[in-house]
């Protein structure tokens, strides 16, 4: 527990749905310059291991979140590139950047199972009781760049709709191959990030549960009908609540995230200090599969934070 290598950081992200906050400003030499970001050891007010076993959970649990949260922002970033091609008619674009946001969909998995590889009993006994001290319901649901990936994910099937590609099987012949193919690509590895979770879940649970949350907010949903509260029902707490601004406050500070007003190449130093934590202590353990989608996924990401260094304005604004 002493091992001063092995303490997690905190880590500074740009608002969620942006790699680069509107308010950087361009150095004239192809990048953008911010308010320079110290790391700081990250001292959970939650999460209070007393053994080794829990201080390794601990870095487990928030370290491979740290790169979770990279996945997600990159994943809000592509997809709001790809919708642009997309209504731009860009279609060699949209291809590229829908291809890129499904190695890093898949990344994302071998990210989230590197977090939680530790034991059902750890996850109930220590990890579990920390989140429910930052927030009773306290939910994966509020995470502000899964939120933000999720909407930029929705902006691509409504920009394909609008252009006439979501169309049925028979008129598909009219539509190009490769756009049908990252298409369905980007699908897959939505679908294969949700079994996953589901996956984690049930093994924490031990129930075949599908979701962390259920049991509090039919809790929370029970005591709002005693309150006469009219209208609240389990989407619209959700929506209201679990997914507001105040509950996504509670889940960057359960985690050690700050909102700032960070540079690309301030990100892509932050990148590389997760990763490294990542590589060295982390990821021995999980499956080759998992294994390989997040050494595809985080060179990709590498690469995606590192073009927006020597990105011009336009591009970047586009």
């Amino acid at each position: 527990m002493n091992d001063p290598d092995f303490r997690v950081h905190r880590i500074a992200l740009p608002p969620a749905g942006r790699l680069v906050p509107a308010t950087c400003q361009f150095n004239g030499r192809g990048g953008v310059r911010g308010a320079p970001i110290r790391r700081r050891i990250f001292e959970s007010p939650y999460l209070e291991p007393t053994t080794d076993e829990e201080h390794a959970a601990a870095v487990q649990w928030l370290v491979g979140h740290h790169l979770l949260f990279f996945y997600w922002a990159g994943g809000a970033y592509t997809a709001q590139r790809a919708a642009t091609a997309i209504r731009a008619g860009a279609l060699g674009d949209a291809i590229r950047w829908m291809n890129r946001m499904s190695t890093l969909i898949h990344g994302s998995v071998g990210a989230m199972v590197t977090s939680a590889r530790f034991s059902a009993s750890l996850y109930a006994d220590f990890i579990r009781p920390s989140m429910v001290r930052c927030r009773p319901d306290f939910s994966a649901k509020s995470a502000p760049d899964h939120i933000a990936m999720m909407i930029a994910y929705q902006e691509v099937k409504e920009a394909l709709n609008a252009a006439g590609f979501l169309v049925s099987a028979a008129q598909r012949h009219r539509i190009p191959p490769a756009l049908v193919a990252a298409n369905s690509a980007m699908n897959q590895a939505m679908a294969t990030w949700l079994k996953e979770h589901h996956a984690i879940v049930a093994r924490f649970l031990g129930r075949g549960a599908t979701s962390l949350l259920d049991d509090e907010v039919q809790r929370m949903l029970g005591e709002l009908a005693q309150n006469a509260t009219e209208g609240f029902d389990k989407a619209t707490y959700i929506r209201e609540v679990i997914r507001g601004a105040d509950a996504q406050v509670a889940y960057d500070a359960y985690f050690g995230v700050v909102r700032a007003e960070v540079t690309p190449q301030e990100l892509a130093a932050t990148l590389i200090s997760v990763l490294d934590m990542v590589y060295r202590h982390l990821w021995p353990g999980i499956s080759y599969r998992h294994w390989s989608w997040m050494a595809a996924g985080d060179s990709l990401l590498h690469q995606t934070i590192t073009e927006l260094v020597v990105e011009e304005p336009v591009a970047l604004a586009a």
